[in-house]
């Protein structure tokens, strides 16, 4: 080959590693990062006086737990059989007028409900023959348990 055609192919061979170095070392390189800041006006708005507002504690709901079976029991022998003491299941002494017997499942100890027609009452003692929709109300005496009967009443419990 004449040296005059070398050269320019050698030149040409020159540039196009020249370019491919430069595109490779493009594609490899990180991109470059752009922040873009952005600035936003507000309007502050100044706050209104602002009303100081009390509330009242809000009445207790009612919640029913049905229609139950109440009968009655006093702390003779003749209700309790052996455990004719006078004292409920939670150590209280039995009380007309607050304690009753529940099933504790249903109606836990200590639990405050309201009888219809009745009253208010706590759950205080357990019975034999108490269990689901079933309350034995306490009476004072016995005949006062015999006449209190059998009932059906609904009983609420407050929430």
């Amino acid at each position: 080959m004449k040296p005059r055609k070398i050269l320019p192919i050698w030149l040409m061979s020159i540039l196009v590693a020249i370019m491919i170095t430069s595109l490779v070392t493009q594609a490899t390189s990180e991109p470059e990062k752009v922040i873009e800041v952005v600035y936003v006006e507000v309007e502050h708005e100044i706050p209104e006086e602002v009303e100081t507002v009390t509330m009242e504690p809000t009445e207790s709901q009612r919640v029913s737990l049905g229609t139950f079976t109440l009968t009655a029991y006093c702390s003779c022998p003749t209700c309790c059989g052996e455990w004719a003491d006078g004292y409920t299941f939670t150590g209280e002494k039995a009380t007309e007028g607050i304690t009753i017997a529940t099933y504790p499942e249903q109606i836990p100890m200590g639990t405050e409900v309201e009888i219809d027609g009745i009253g208010t009452r706590i759950a205080q003692d357990i019975g034999g023959s108490i269990y689901e929709n079933r309350i034995d109300v306490y009476m004072d005496s016995h005949r006062a348990a015999l006449d209190f009967g059998v009932q059906e009443r609904e009983v609420f419990i407050t929430e």
